[in-house]
């Protein structure tokens, strides 16, 4: 049976079943069976002791007169004993790891961890820290902070990369790794500084910053932090064959560790293990501040909750005394919950609990379970999406912390092929000793099919490795209840989502702790834990995959709702161009699902960070006008078809540029074509070194006074300009006394356009449709256009612009702005030249067609909100042109509006994307005059 490469390339799987299984004997030759067979180690043994103790007995007391109690007795007690060692599960855990833990909840359940005097140095704290390097009773360790990839609702064949990226990490670092993964909770102040970026010399942004201080020292988010652990003791070798022959040869020596020349070369190797992790992990040594970190918050998990240190400030060495939760007792089971039991018995009763408690003198009490992760699918797990260490936050388990360890050595493809070819041998032999038993037949044909897969993956590239890897899940809280309740609910959780098995063995927690303590992870059951398989299969888990989104800094818009762990989404729209991708979001959703409360924010933000937007607003409700009504006078509201603004291309477009501008607009509006005679006859009369009067209303007069030959040849062209010049609703154009639009000076502009009437976007690309609009359709046409083409020109000119500031062109609403041609043609622009310019697009639209215009390869960030329950085929095309395929992720499709909550999918401009809850104003002013459609009013709202 073979592997196919369908199922080679849709699974990432272990080998764990060619290489454990139990042996039995049921026949001595091909001919004879033996009695009471199939037999296995522990039922023969006590059959064999049992039976001959009652034979023996028999004979012995023979003429006793009780020869025949003893033989009724025994013989049955022997049998029923047998029966009972049957029971014994072979399969690991073996059984001898089985006793061992149940001796251990009896006996040596008291341990202690100390700095010095009595203690035991596997649980203790090392003896130095020395920059990166680790010192301790097992050996010479080296820490590297690992930046985590990119996850979340990316295409496949991305994942499929990501995954890939992986695998060097096991192909080219020492054997012996121990990678790590933690969700640390995020320092406010440091929530504080992310959203300050570069702009804590803006005032308003710094008020802003910090009005949300209260609310983000009480409401805790946390960020995904990775890494891996070293062995550089042996160099390159690790904890291998030739990496032992090399550590005892320096124990001969009596090669001291702090030395400068042994210190110069366990940096050597430092060095090389930084040079072969790939790029894109961001490897960096970490600090003796963070290795600290990691050893108080594996001491007292769950009790104290520190936030991660970045940086690189901190001493350079670390001693004995900067460990100060130690002394600290190790009591396996909790024992000391018994001590106050009224009854003795149960005082001195052994708990059989699986749980750790780790008292610390300085720090208190922590309550600990570490599970291994002890059977994956035999068929494996569904690849992509196969990151099986991101499942434990999916729990929501807010009392308790969740952090991973996974243990990971290698061997050489020649090696761990010899050692499935021996374990073929004994599969054969076990089909022929259990050839009487049909149901074992099927079991060993699966276990044989697994073998052949396993040496099939390992001779598919020179390049393979086996790699086995231990991975535990250490959860802890500061009560046992709390401890419980969450490892119940992830075992749970990984058995029905993930059909893997976890194991909270009582007696094993002071040893599966050891798999995150660096030195002794030796000392952990690894082998009764293990899962074998190739680097190319172990890197498709891809354990060091984050669910981040957004940037590192910029505005706080939402909450990342990937994993049960609050996680903050920040996006830094300023920093585009150095992204090299398209300024500006884009949102998109039916009504009423918060994507004009979201963009408000986003706009409050960047008006507050010194940037500039102008805003057209096409509908009645006027939502604008009070949402930034905050900002005083720095915001102009301008009603362009009331005629109390100038829209005369002639007095607000810069002089050099007005004429074409102007006629960009004015031409299509009066149905005159660009190369007609009147065409001409304005590009001469209104050029900027000739031009025969300074605004558009003068011009009507002028030709009006004209004589002779002269009004005869312009006499077409003032018969139009007459015409248009008459209606009302376009007083704006040719009004010389209204003022002009102040958009370079003020820091918004409103364009309330509803009174504009505009036609549909089909009645714009046909000619006949177009000239059969009303001439009221065609003047709202040429003003909206004339607004876009103003507001990019202000916003891009390098003379007018604002210094050091964005641009930002707002469309609510946006299928008005994309009917007209230019706000299409706009659109493709700051979609190709925006970062260049610093002008940006953000834009709300109801209909993912409305933003055909940019292209998909230029389309910017993205938050989608639910679509409606009968809109299913719609959302499945919306969804996979705004890049989510709902045929890789369906549950996009199951996403509703709940009241109180803005749930959106958002995609970044690094092509992650994921389900957040958009969050609204910290300010309850700003909830209500952001929030016109009411999403927020209900009890127990987030917004303070």
């Amino acid at each position: 049976m073979t592997i196919t490469d369908n199922e080679a390339e849709s699974t990432a799987k272990v080998f764990a079943d060619a290489l454990d299984f139990p042996i039995n004997i049921g026949h001595l030759d091909d001919h004879t069976e033996i009695i009471g067979g199939p037999w296995r180690g522990w039922d023969f043994a006590t059959a064999l002791i049992g039976g001959g103790t009652t034979c023996w007995a028999t004979y012995h007391w023979f003429d006793s007169g009780f020869a025949l109690w003893i033989a009724f007795v025994g013989f049955p007690m022997t049998g029923y004993l047998t029966w009972l060692a049957r029971q014994i599960p072979i399969s690991r855990p073996s059984p001898w790891y089985r006793m061992r833990w149940i001796a251990s909840c009896v006996i040596g359940t008291q341990r202690r961890a100390a700095t010095s005097g009595r203690r035991d140095a596997w649980i203790s704290p090392p003896k130095a820290v020395i920059d990166n390097l680790v010192f301790t009773a097992g050996g010479v360790y080296a820490e590297f902070i690992l930046a985590g990839q990119p996850g979340g609702m990316m295409p496949y064949e991305v994942k499929r990369n990501v995954a890939k990226a992986h695998r060097p990490l096991v192909r080219q670092l020492p054997s012996g790794m121990v990678f790590w993964g933690m969700s640390a909770r995020i320092d406010p102040m440091r929530m504080l500084q992310r959203m300050l970026g570069g702009f804590a010399h803006r005032s308003a942004w710094l008020r802003e910053t910090r009005q949300w201080e209260r609310y983000l020292h009480e409401t805790p988010y946390y960020e995904q932090v990775f890494g891996v652990r070293v062995p550089v003791d042996a160099g390159m070798a690790g904890r291998s064959g030739i990496g032992a022959v090399a550590k005892a040869v320096q124990l001969v020596i009596g090669k001291d560790e702090d030395t400068p020349q042994t210190l110069q070369a366990y940096r050597a190797v430092v060095d090389e293990i930084l040079s072969k992790i790939p790029e894109q992990f961001a490897a960096r040594p970490a600090t003796p501040r963070q290795v600290q970190w990691l050893y108080e918050r594996h001491c007292t998990r769950g009790l104290v909750d520190r936030p991660f240190p970045h940086g690189t400030g901190g001493p350079g060495r670390l001693g004995p005394d900067d460990f100060p939760w130690v002394p600290a007792r190790f009591d396996e089971g909790d024992q000391q919950a018994r001590r106050g039991l009224r009854s003795w018995v149960r005082r001195n009763m052994p708990s059989f609990k699986p749980i750790l408690r780790v008292d610390s003198e300085a720090a208190g009490t922590s309550f600990q379970t570490s599970l291994a992760i002890e059977q994956l699918p035999p068929g494996g797990l569904a690849f992509p999406r196969a990151e099986i260490l991101l499942s434990p936050y999916d729990v929501d388990v807010y009392a308790a912390t969740v952090d991973w360890y996974q243990h990971v050595s290698i061997r050489s493809r020649e090696q761990e092929l010899t050692r499935v070819h021996r374990a073929q041998r004994n599969l054969e032999d076990q089909n022929f000793q259990l050839s009487a038993r049909r149901s074992s037949n099927s079991d060993l044909s699966r276990r044989y099919a697994t073998s052949e897969q396993y040496m099939a993956a390992l001779n598919g590239s020179q390049l393979e490795k086996a790699t086995e890897s231990t991975t535990v899940i250490a959860v802890g809280a500061a009560n046992s209840a709390a401890v419980r309740q969450a490892v119940q609910q992830i075992k749970t959780h990984f058995a029905e989502e993930l059909d893997t098995s976890l194991a909270a063995r009582a007696g094993a927690q002071t040893a599966l702790w050891q798999l995150g303590q660096p030195g002794s992870e030796l000392r952990a059951p690894r082998s009764q834990f293990t899962q074998p398989t190739t680097t190319d299969q172990w890197a498709r888990f891809a354990p060091l995959v984050s669910s981040e989104l957004g940037h590192e800094t910029g505005i706080l818009l939402a909450e990342n709702m990937a994993t049960r762990r609050r996680a903050p989404v920040f996006v830094d729209l300023e920093s585009s161009p150095e992204r090299r991708i398209t300024p500006g979001m884009l949102w998109v959703g039916p009504p009423g699902g918060g994507k004009s409360e979201s963009c408000k924010r986003v706009v409050d933000g960047l008006l507050k960070r010194g940037h500039q937007a102008s805003i057209v607003e096409p509908g009645t409700m006027g939502e604008w006008e009070p949402a930034l009504a905050h900002h005083g006078d720095r915001v102009a509201v301008i009603r362009p078809g009331s005629g109390q603004w100038s829209m005369d291309g002639l007095r607000i477009f810069p002089r050099e540029q007005a004429v074409e501008h102007l006629l960009d607009h004015l031409l299509p509006m009066m149905g005159v074509a660009a190369n007609s005679r009147p065409a001409r006859q304005l590009r001469k009369l209104l050029r900027p070194d000739q031009r025969v009067v300074e605004h558009l209303g003068a011009l009507v007069p002028y030709l009006d006074s004209l004589a002779g030959d002269q009004r005869a040849e312009y006499a077409e062209l003032a018969d139009l300009l007459s015409y248009w010049s008459d209606m009302d609703y376009l007083r704006s154009m040719f009004d010389p006394s209204l003022p002009v639009p102040p958009i370079a000076e003020k820091d918004a502009v409103i364009w309330l356009t509803s009174d504009l009437e505009l036609p549909e976007v089909a009645d714009t690309t046909n000619v006949h449709l177009y000239n059969d609009q009303s001439a009221r359709a065609k003047a709202g046409l040429a003003i909206y256009g004339m607004i876009a083409s103003l507001t990019r020109l202000t916003y891009t000119d390098p003379v007018r612009r604002r210094p050091n500031a964005f641009g930002w062109f707002v469309a609510e609403e946006a299928r008005t702005y994309f009917a007209s041609p230019v706000g299409r043609k706009d659109a493709r622009r700051i979609a190709t030249q925006g970062r260049k310019e610093r002008y940006g697009l953000l834009a709300v639209s109801q209909d993912i067609g409305d933003f055909d215009a940019i292209g998909r390869q230029h389309l910017p960030m993205r938050v989608v909100t639910p679509f409606k329950p009968t809109e299913r085929e719609y959302a499945r095309e919306s969804f996979k042109k705004l890049g989510i395929d709902p045929a890789e992720y369906p549950e996009v499709l199951d996403t509703r509006t709940v009241a109180g909550h803005g749930y959106a999918y958002f995609l970044d401009d690094q092509g992650r994307a994921g389900l957040v809850d958009l969050l609204p104003p910290v300010q309850p002013e700003l909830v209500a005059a952001f929030d016109t459609r009411y999403l927020n009013a209900y009890e127990g709202s987030t917004a303070w």
